[in-house]
């Protein structure tokens, strides 16, 4: 019997809340074929999980969704956590926070890649990756980053905190 054709328009779960100008509400979930979001503002959305599994995993700076852009500045907490696939992460440059457990767990994560200069870090959000895992980060934030990850045991002690 003949597979169906997925449906190439992403699925959009309404839920109660702020109506939007684009008929996205605060609350909604709206899925890529890769990852899932919530909106958490008129303009923003919260990474909340990944859909498709595998090694090397973007968050984007923004999202279009029906026209509309939408910055992505959180990632949820343990959005990833235990995520036995992800090896390199790349974060956008509007996300602001990463939840606490994000990537916990994620013992193959070797590679973290931001353009952020104003993360927040979630408790033990990196705690458990490879233990020599690299963070590459913009050059003014290095020592802030490093203090914030590694003093404060979010994330393994050998960690590098380079410039890229």
């Amino acid at each position: 019997e003949p597979t169906p054709t997925p449906d190439p328009t992403p699925e959009i779960t309404p839920t109660p809340g702020k109506e939007d100008d684009k008929g996205l509400i605060i609350g909604d979930t709206y899925k890529t074929k890769t990852a899932e979001y919530k909106v958490i503002s008129d303009s923003e959305l919260m990474f909340i999980r990944p859909i498709k599994k595998s090694g090397t995993v973007k968050v984007p700076d923004t999202l279009t969704i029906n026209g509309k852009k939408y910055k992505v500045t959180a990632i949820k907490d343990k959005a990833f956590y235990k995520d036995k696939k992800i090896k390199k992460l790349i974060i956008g440059k509007n996300v602001t926070k990463i939840g606490a457990k994000a990537f916990k767990g994620c013992k193959k994560l070797k590679t973290i890649k931001t353009k952020s200069t104003g993360l927040s870090f979630g408790k033990e959000c990196f705690k458990g990756i490879y233990k020599k895992a690299v963070f590459k980060v913009p050059k003014s934030k290095i020592n802030s980053y490093k203090k914030n990850l590694i003093k404060k045991g979010k994330a393994p002690k050998k960690i590098k905190v380079k410039k890229y």
